[in-house]
């Protein structure tokens, strides 16, 4: 593989302008090519994702503006402004598509004990798609690589990551500190989830025709309420609290963006109302991939879905909260691969090596956390105007998925399955732009929305009762990926 030094300018091109200075370096982007995980399921994929270890300088820190959101009660307390950077994705030993990278939160919001200002994250590797280039490209079409997110916040400062723009008041705790850092059992800090994007942008040097490349990103993870970050089930969460605790914070939740510049802020804003219709996910475009267990992380291709609906049932602030916004929509996947009937029905099913099996979510129904089995917890928008018009909407979504997963490797169908699958994700909307993306083999067909998400599991071999188990709370792994589009 070409392996070209190249720096991170950090910053997505359908959400960034030319407004400020940008460091490229000679030479062009990998080759543009789909994933190769387009096989069959229980076929080998060879996978074509370009990051090696290598693309990137060790140590690269080279900060974006973003935003960092206090939330009371679901509604927004207090932002603050700061800059967040990256380093390159670096591989998983065993595994084709797990990463590792280090986020960087540059705004001295914790540089009063215990100086939280770095993540370790783990990277699921989601998908891959293009975006259309802006006048300058080299090419008429930009790829972006798509990862699922989550890593905890890491005491003392990493190399690197001092303050690189002026501090902004920190207030300490409950903002913009959670009052369970420092708290928590283990030593274990603050957990976020979400997503990053990454691209590669070519430009071409009108003069001298020379092309220059430039990474950016696109991030949000956020620190959920004390009733899902910090719910009691110690053999399942590493950040399990009781709720007398006054580390919980069940009225609190945290958010950290970026990019926010001047031509397209990231906005911290109310919910739509009503339920907007983008959370319907049906139609077209659905796969589920699966890379075994963390034993035998193979690296296998996807499954199409034969069909698939996610269902908007209501709105809420989760937690008992009575006061605030109702940012976190509740959706339902209920399973029909009803082959008996005329027409079919397949309704969330997938169909690997011979066998039909749907997926669906587990409601708790006498709990205000995850009352239907899956939320999208709206965050916001990346926004030129006017709101909900030409805007890029955020969700982080949450879930806990029903499935037996047929697609695993042969030598993996061994390992114990549990019947249930604690998942977290990503959607992301995107309103009246020109800048809408394409998935490789559909030219011609810009979505609407995307919605990605994977299953977290225990990532300390050391820990017998929790590796490859459903679990959460520290940076974790993931087997599996359910991937929808319209």
């Amino acid at each position: 593989m070409r392996r070209t030094k190249v720096f991170f300018m950090l910053a997505l091109l359908m959400l960034l302008g030319k407004s400020h200075a940008q460091l490229s370096v000679p030479g062009p982007c990998p080759p543009r090519v789909d994933d190769g995980f387009g096989v069959p399921c229980h076929q080998t994929a060879i996978s074509n994702l370009p990051f090696d270890g290598e693309l990137l300088p060790p140590g690269s820190f080279i900060p974006q503006p973003s935003k960092y959101g206090c939330f009371l009660e679901c509604s927004l307390e207090e932002e603050f402004e700061g800059e967040i950077s990256i380093t390159e994705p670096v591989p998983v030993v065993g595994s084709c598509d797990e990463f590792t990278t280090t986020v960087c939160y540059h705004a001295s919001l914790f540089n009063s004990p215990p100086n939280l200002n770095s993540m370790r994250v783990r990277l699921k590797y989601s998908r891959t798609f293009l975006i259309p280039g802006d006048a300058n490209d080299n090419n008429p079409a930009v790829q972006v690589w798509r990862f699922l997110a989550n890593g905890n916040f890491q005491q003392g400062n990493v190399a690197n990551c001092q303050s690189m723009s002026p501090p902004n008041p920190s207030g300490n705790s409950p903002c913009p500190l959670p009052p369970c850092a420092s708290q928590l059992p283990g030593g274990v800090e603050p957990h976020f989830y979400g997503f990053i994007d990454l691209m590669c942008h070519e430009d071409t040097n009108p003069a001298t025709g020379e092309i220059s490349t430039i990474w950016r990103f696109l991030l949000g993870m956020t620190h959920e309420v004390g009733c899902i970050s910090h719910a009691n089930f110690p053999t399942l969460n590493a950040q399990a609290l009781p709720a007398t605790s006054g580390a919980r914070h069940d009225d609190r939740s945290y958010v950290m963006v970026s990019p926010s510049v001047s031509t397209m802020p990231f906005k911290f804003h109310q919910p739509p109302l009503p339920l907007p219709s983008i959370i319907v996910t049906s139609g077209l475009n659905g796969a589920l991939r699966s890379s075994g267990t963390l034993d035998f992380p193979i690296c296998v291709g996807q499954s199409d879905f034969m069909g698939h609906n996610l269902a908007a049932v209501d709105q809420m602030c989760p937690c008992g909260a009575a006061t605030g916004d109702f940012p976190y929509y509740n959706q339902s996947m209920t399973p029909d691969c009803n082959l008996t009937v005329s027409p079919p029905i397949f309704d969330n099913c997938v169909a690997c090596a011979g066998t039909v099996i749907s997926f669906s979510t587990i409601p708790l129904p006498f709990s205000d956390t995850l009352p239907t089995g899956f939320q999208q917890h709206f965050i916001g928008e990346w926004s030129p105007g006017v709101i909900g018009a030409d805007g890029t909407r955020l969700f982080l979504n949450l879930g806990l998925i029903s499935y037996f997963d047929p697609c695993r490797d042969p030598q993996a169908t061994i390992v114990n399955q549990f019947g249930f699958h604690m998942t977290r994700g990503v959607t992301t909307e995107y309103g009246n732009t020109t800048k809408r993306p394409t998935l490789f083999g559909a030219p011609g067909q810009p979505l609407e929305l995307m919605t990605d998400f994977a299953d977290h599991l225990g990532d300390d071999p050391m820990e017998l009762s929790s590796f490859g188990n459903p679990f959460t709370g520290v940076t974790s792994r993931s087997a599996i990926v359910w991937k929808f589009a319209r």
